[in-house]
């Protein structure tokens, strides 16, 4: 239900809404408000963000006795690990939650640099410590950075294709079951949030077109 509600979300053109003339205008912000979220808030925040709560809920408590009887991971580890995460969060949501000026402006003039930057640490962190093939993560970033170059006005793609990527390496890593797990809590709170933001979205969405006709 998850995965057909954002495919329809995400798939709707942007004038499909202007060229729906006989819907009613409320339906029609309602709609028109939940696409842009999916399109955006639920992309490059949402999404992105469970996946790091994910990491923090499956790999703390681990971190004392691990599935697999090998060392206790070192606290750095985790550190690295969470901050690359938390730097590609940041660098993704730049133009929404910090002001364009300063030391943010440029950081806003370079977010693909540091997208880049954050994404290379992060996967040096899954390659070093949890074992993923470096096969495997190229495999990954070649047709990501191949969508990035050609489409350039579509930057939903890239995001698409490496949270697709980075699901495959979670679910087909059975010799480290933490990644599993990472995997589910991930899918948990996505499935937990989603549906639950776009009903919120598209009622106040309707709501607030109602009040503004009346």
């Amino acid at each position: 239900m998850v995965v057909a509600l954002f495919c329809a979300c995400y798939s709707l053109p942007s004038d499909w809404l202007t060229a729906a003339t006989g819907w009613p205008v409320p339906l029609q912000s309602g709609l028109r408000q939940v696409r842009d979220f999916v399109h955006n808030q639920a992309l490059y925040a949402l999404i992105p963000l469970c996946i790091f709560v994910a990491a923090v809920q499956v790999m703390l408590p681990k971190d004392v006795e691990n599935a697999e009887g090998l060392p206790v991971r070192p606290i750095y580890q985790l550190g690295i690990l969470f901050a690359s995460m938390l730097a590609l969060l940041v660098s993704l949501n730049v133009p929404e939650i910090l002001p364009r000026y300063g030391i943010w402006g440029r950081l806003y003039n370079n977010r693909e640099l540091f997208v880049l930057m954050a994404t290379a640490l992060f996967c040096w962190c899954l390659w070093r410590w949890f074992r993923v093939k470096f096969t495997a993560l190229i495999a990954v970033a070649i047709p990501v950075l191949f969508v990035s170059f050609m489409l350039p006005h579509s930057p939903q793609l890239p995001i698409i294709l490496a949270l697709l990527g980075f699901a495959l390496i979670l679910v087909t890593r059975e010799d480290n079951p933490q990644m599993g797990q990472w995997f589910d809590a991930a899918w948990s709170l996505v499935c937990n949030t989603l549906p639950l933001l776009v009903l919120v979205i598209f009622v106040l969405a309707v709501l607030g077109a109602v009040v503004a006709g009346l």
